[in-house]
């Protein structure tokens, strides 16, 4: 993957993706009259063509590292770590701490550039939060997956954004 100038396996740039995956556990919703995935057809919203599908836009963007929000509890270990493994990357999962959530958040890496030095799941629940986050965090299951990597021995590559 990667190539010239690009990002990915051989390329001069780190690559990082960010991508929401849409988990199952909220689809009873998505198929309501007004809903904000009610214009899709519900053969389309399967988790079984839709995960393929988003591995495809995933490993085409041929990323260095993958963060996937809303990454189904089940998905998780029986589709995303094996296809992900299979493309030469590693991931850390975390899910969400509640009872009432089935996702979480996956941090994938290529495995050729980098190794895990540790993996840490956080929460995003301050005792006291400063009054600006209080009401939003109040109204949110906080849940943070932090990876330290360290790049492999001859991985240098620049870091660039590029929206």
């Amino acid at each position: 993957g990667g190539g010239e100038g690009g990002g990915g396996e051989g390329g001069d740039r780190l690559r990082v993706m960010s991508y929401n995956c849409l988990a199952d556990t909220y689809r009873r919703s998505w198929d309501e009259p007004g809903s904000v995935h009610s214009y899709c057809d519900p053969s389309l919203t399967a988790g079984g063509l839709r995960l393929p599908r988003i591995l495809s836009e995933v490993l085409a963007a041929s990323p260095d590292v993958a963060a996937l929000q809303e990454v189904d509890v089940s998905w998780a270990r029986r589709f995303w770590e094996p296809t992900l493994a299979a493309a030469g990357y590693a991931m850390a999962f975390a899910p969400k701490a509640s009872a009432s959530s089935n996702e979480g958040l996956t941090v994938a890496w290529r495995t050729s550039a980098f190794e895990l030095v540790r993996a840490r799941v956080c929460r995003l629940d301050l005792r006291e939060p400063p009054p600006p986050l209080a009401e939003y965090l109040s109204q949110r299951e906080g849940t943070a997956a932090a990876v330290r990597l360290s790049p492999r021995r001859g991985y240098d590559p620049r870091l660039s954004l590029s929206l």
